[in-house]
C-alpha cells in the first residue's frame, strides 16, 4: 500500500512506487518511530519537483538512507546561483539529493556523486536516473584515496556525523586533495548530534587552513519556506505547517561554506 507518514492512502504516481510503500518525508520530530528511515521509498519535495528515493537502511545501514542534512543542502542549492565547472558530492549515499538538485538546474557542468560504500552505488544510479539526474557521474571514493579529478565545488551532507577527530581530519584531508584552487568552495550541511561537535569541527578546519563562513539561519528558512508548491497557495493552515517544518529543519541543520588559501 502507498501511504504518508500519517497513514493517508496515496495514488500510485510513478513506476517506481508500484507494489511498495511510499513515505512522504517530514522532519524526524514529526514522524513517529522514524517511519521514513525504514520505508522502501521516501518522497522529498523540492522547488524543482518531487524526488522519489529508494532506500534500504536495513541492508546498507547509514549509507542506505537519506538524512535531514542532505535534504536541507539540496533545498539551499536550489536557492543560490553557483558557477562551477566540476562539482563533487562526498558521501552521496543511495540518493545523492544535493547532486539531483544541482543537476536539475540544467547547467553545462560536470557533477560527480561519490561514496565510499561500493555496495550502494547501484541503487544510487537507479535513484539518479529516476529523478532526471542520469548525467551525474558516479564514482567510488574512499576518503584519503588518491583521485585523478578535482572540483571547484564540493558538496557534503552529514559527512561529519561521527564527531571524532579522526573522522573530521579524514574528511578535511579529502577535501584538500579535491579542491582545484583558492576559488573552489565546499558546502557542508551538518546536523549536530553531540555537544559542541560543530565548534570542534570548525576549530579543526581552521587549523587545517580552511576559512569558514556559516550560512545564516534566515537564508536557510527563506529557502525552505519556498521548497514546495504549498508555499504558493492560500491555505493558511498548510502555510503555517510549511513555516513550522522549515524552522525545524533550519534549527536541526547548519550549512557552512569553506574555502582554502593555497
Amino acid at each position: 500500500s502507498l501511504r504518508t507518514s500519517d497513514g493517508e492512502n496515496l495514488e500510485k504516481t510513478n513506476e517506481m512506487t508500484r507494489s511498495t510503500e511510499l513515505i512522504i518525508w517530514t522532519p524526524p520530530t514529526a514522524v513517529k518511530h522514524l517511519d521514513w528511515l525504514h520505508a522502501e521509498i521516501v518522497r522529498y519535495d523540492l522547488c524543482s519537483g518531487s524526488v522519489l528515493v529508494q532506500q534500504n537502511y536495513q541492508l546498507n545501514g547509514l549509507a542506505g538512507a537519506v538524512w535531514t542534512a542532505g535534504y536541507v543542502l539540496a533545498i539551499y542549492l536550489e536557492s543560490v546561483d553557483l558557477k562551477f565547472h566540476t562539482a563533487i558530492e562526498l558521501g552521496a549515499g543511495v540518493a545523492g539529493i544535493p547532486s539531483i538538485a544541482l543537476a536539475r538546474k540544467g547547467r553545462n557542468s560536470q557533477i560527480i556523486a561519490t561514496d565510499g560504500e561500493s555496495q550502494i552505488l547501484d541503487l544510487l544510479a537507479i535513484n539518479l536516473r529516476q529523478n532526471q539526474a542520469q548525467d551525474v557521474r558516479i564514482q567510488h571514493l574512499k576518503w584519503g584515496q588518491h583521485t585523478d579529478f578535482q572540483a571547484d565545488l564540493i558538496l557534503a551532507a552529514d559527512c561529519t556525523y561521527s564527531g571524532t577527530k579522526q573522522h573530521f581530519l579524514s574528511f578535511l584531508n579529502t577535501c584538500t586533495n579535491l579542491l582545484r584552487d583558492e576559488k573552489s568552495i565546499i558546502l557542508l550541511a551538518h546536523t549536530s548530534r553531540y555537544p559542541y561537535d560543530a565548534e570542534y569541527f570548525i576549530d579543526l578546519a581552521r587549523n587545517h587552513g580552511f576559512i569558514i563562513k556559516k550560512i545564516s539561519r534566515a537564508s536557510l528558512i527563506r529557502a525552505l519556506v519556498r521548497r514546495s508548491p504549498s508555499s504558493c497557495d492560500n491555505d493558511k493552515e498548510e502555510q503555517q505547517y510549511n513555516n513550522s517544518t522549515s524552522m525545524q529543519l533550519a534549527t536541526a541543520t547548519l550549512i557552512f561554506q569553506l574555502h582554502r588559501e593555497f
